[in-house]
């Protein structure tokens, strides 16, 4: 009769190193969506994508939205309630809509707005003065259409979670406070009589 001993202990190291192998991958896979979620709830989220939406809305009642985007072909604008051309200087109510568009920037906790093209998207050095990368990487996460030339409305929300409060805004990015984005396309459609 043979000895088998040899065989059983080759067998279990081959069987250690199959479950090693499949621990690994199931790991990586799980680290993976983890991940993935992760930038899920910091890219477009529903309230962000909601919120941006609601601006996108005020600006284009309220504001020369459509003159400045047209600006914006060849370079990024960045977007305040004090951008030159936003608003009409003749218009009535000038101060009243950049007094608005600054209660909205506070209580949506907006950070920093602009708008870009799909050129600029498609380009690997548009936004090389952008010291922000998670700015750029989610500006360069958009999915563009085939055509070309297309304007987008990217917003980033500065905010951070409070054990008391729930979510509150953040003035400045600190160690506490995460930068969600949303961005929403501005078509030749939207444009609105003032």
């Amino acid at each position: 009769m043979k000895n088998k001993k040899g065989f059983v202990f080759i067998e279990t190291i081959i069987m250690i190193v199959v479950l090693a192998v499949s621990l690994l991958a199931i790991y990586n896979a799980y680290s993976n969506s983890v991940s993935n979620e992760k930038k899920h709830l910091m890219y477009d989220d529903a309230s962000y994508i909601y919120r941006t939406y609601y601006l996108l809305d005020y600006l284009l009642d309220n504001s020369n939205i459509m003159t400045v985007r047209n600006k914006s072909y060849n370079n990024y604008i960045k977007i305040g309630y004090d951008v030159n051309g936003l608003f009409s200087e003749s218009a009535p109510d000038t101060e009243k809509h950049k007094e608005e568009l600054s209660f909205i920037f506070g209580d949506f906790h907006i950070g920093r707005v602009y708008i870009v093209t799909s050129n600029m998207i498609k380009s690997t050095s548009a936004f090389n003065d952008l010291n922000d990368k998670k700015l750029v990487k989610y500006i360069k996460s958009i999915e563009l259409p085939d055509a070309d030339k297309h304007y987008y409305l990217v917003v980033e929300y500065n905010e951070r979670y409070d054990a008391v409060n729930g979510v509150i805004g953040c003035v400045q990015q600190s160690a506490f406070c995460e930068s969600y984005f949303s961005s929403l396309e501005i078509t030749d459609d939207m444009s609105r009589s003032s």
